[in-house]
């Protein structure tokens, strides 16, 4: 809850005193955010519901963004249109062991692939990708760290086939 409070006042450059932000999580509320969190994370994400076509990874790692608007009086949260507020939720999350690799809380204009972290970590694991993180240099950098992705193509992409893993009929 502390680190929270300092995020807040990082982000906000306003002190808020320890008090009046800790009432504000009651066990109600405390209670009502673990449920949801762990909802979707034990309806998606439960190991035994891997296919044996993802043992051969080391972890299988998700990896998102969602922008929250905010009052438009919170200007601390800079967004990208004209007189609102908004932040970036960013989330690695390692689906094989339902454990959370890194978050980040930023205001809105940060975009969400520049939190992604490149290095050897990489390695072993697969990476399922959104096309807010789709980069030709990314995959390459996934790649050369012995790394493995999935992510959609974006519409203007022009991909060459060279290998069909799996025969057609016809």
């Amino acid at each position: 809850m502390a680190g929270y409070r300092r995020a807040y006042e990082a982000a906000t450059d306003h002190s808020v005193y320890p008090s009046s932000f800790y009432d504000r999580f009651t066990e109600e509320l405390a209670t009502l955010l673990r449920d949801l969190l762990n909802h979707p994370v034990e309806e998606v994400a439960v190991p035994h519901t891997l296919t044996p076509a993802f043992e051969q990874f080391r972890d299988v790692v998700a990896v998102d963004a969602t922008i929250v608007r905010l009052c438009r009086f919170l200007s601390e949260f800079k967004a990208t249109h004209e007189n609102e507020s908004g932040l970036t939720l960013y989330l690695v999350h390692n689906v094989t062991e339902q454990s959370v690799i890194s978050d980040e809380i930023t205001d809105e204009t940060t975009h969400e692939s520049t939190l992604f972290e490149m290095g050897s970590w990489l390695s072993g694991r697969l990476f399922l990708l959104d096309r807010g993180f789709f980069k030709f240099r990314r995959f390459a950098l996934i790649d050369e760290n012995d790394g493995f992705f999935v992510s959609r193509l974006k519409a203007s992409s022009n991909p060459v086939v060279t290998e069909e893993l799996q025969e057609w009929p016809g």
